[in-house]
């Protein structure tokens, strides 16, 4: 019966390939942190068939998407040009962030957004749209909240690198600048008329950064979090083989139920050996068809207990584990046994920060989510359907 290592963390392990993948993307993407929170660096260039950009618009149609209400968020008129601002940041940096997972999701970048459905209720168009009204009603709250509370920001220089870096973008794509704003930020848009609400961003992303500054925790504070909380962030290095019986579609029961007793039976055995004293790199190497090359070839580093399998996530974290403790593990469902090894747990460097950042950002967003309370929002032109105001 042929036994197999596992090499990642998961039984399923094209989903975790694929957060690896976007996590791995971001870190190297991000060249510019100011750009990002606007733009997103990698444009996705399918975005332009979803905004559908027109082409000889009339005057009239211009000025109405420029100077009319589209929507109105307290007492702030939106216009057509504000919303489809936020609206193609919001979706270029929704679409940046999650990569290839996007498909899993079930969204077709290719095809308009109003033809595919997020949920029963809604499109991925309204889907866009409702995260796009509630990101335009934090910001103005937070933009009063600022002005009441005398908060000033310069933003001169970040606007600098946000219009530099708009420019190099559009060399890159080798088109225009005046393209560039049109095909990523909506049909009226130019770099005159997105101007202050480009500020007005940078302006409440400083207010906010203000806020999660005044609101970090105490080292006490987040000491007792951590110690409520400490699975949710101790990292474990642990060693794994997977035995896995050999079965075919068409083998009867009796040869499938023989099967599972021999990968049982060879993961006891393994068990037994490294219990006894032997190095588990070389008693596994016994139980597969082919060596690997790769030295510690089954040990699993850094791993948080979100990533670790419920299988055997608990008995790695349990306190008191020692180096060396080593268990069999069954997965009764999908007809596999685990044999874990202990070899480390310890507390993140950053860990404090990670807390203290995590602790003071819920708490500003408990803040924000208060002041938009006192706002309503209207669909003043009529073209966003009802479930988007829910």
């Amino acid at each position: 019966m042929a036994q197999q290592s596992e090499t990642t963390e998961k039984v399923v392990t094209k989903y975790d390939k694929k957060i690896k993948e976007r996590k791995e993307r971001e870190a190297k993407d991000k060249r510019d942190q100011k750009i990002a929170k606007i733009v997103g660096i990698s444009i996705v260039a399918v975005i332009v068939l979803a905004i559908a950009a027109s082409i000889g618009l009339s005057v009239a149609k211009k000025n109405k998407a420029v100077n009319s209400p589209y929507i109105k968020v307290g007492n702030y008129d939106v216009s057509k040009v504000e919303f489809d601002f936020y609206y193609n940041s919001l979706v270029s940096n929704y679409i940046n962030s999650y990569g290839t997972m996007i498909s899993y999701m079930g969204l077709d970048t290719t095809r308009p957004f109003d033809e595919q459905n997020y949920s029963e209720e809604m499109t991925w168009k309204d889907f866009f749209d409702k995260m796009t009204v509630q990101q335009i009603l934090e910001l103005k709250a937070c933009k009063d909240d600022a002005a009441a509370k005398g908060f000033e920001y310069d933003t001169e220089e970040d606007v600098k690198t946000f219009t530099e870096g708009v420019a190099s973008k559009a060399k890159e794509d080798g088109v225009s600048v005046a393209d560039f704003y049109k095909k990523n930020f909506g049909e009226y848009a130019s770099e005159k008329n997105l101007e202050s609400y480009i500020r007005e961003t940078f302006l409440v992303d400083a207010y906010l950064s203000k806020l999660v500054d005044d609101n970090m925790p105490s080292e006490d504070e987040i000491s007792s979090y951590y110690e409520e909380n400490k699975q949710d962030y101790d990292l474990v290095d642990y060693r794994l083989f997977l035995s896995t019986p050999e079965i075919g579609e068409d083998d009867s029961d009796e040869v499938k139920e023989a099967a599972i007793a021999t990968a049982r039976e060879n993961a006891d055995a393994l068990a037994d050996e490294i219990k006894g004293g032997a190095d588990f790199e070389e008693a596994a190497a016994k139980y597969e068809e082919s060596e690997s090359e790769e030295e510690d070839a089954h040990l699993l580093t850094d791993m948080t207990y979100g990533y670790v399998s419920s299988v055997y996530s608990d008995w790695l974290y349990t306190d008191g584990r020692s180096e060396g403790d080593t268990e069999v593990f069954a997965d009764e469902e999908n007809n596999r046994f685990y044999v874990i090894q202990f070899v480390d747990r310890r507390v993140p460097e950053d860990v404090n920060t990670t807390i203290g950042t995590t602790l003071s950002s819920n708490a500003v967003n408990e803040y924000k989510e208060e002041l938009t309370k006192n706002y309503e929002t209207k669909d003043v032109a009529g073209e966003l359907r009802s479930v988007v105001f829910e």
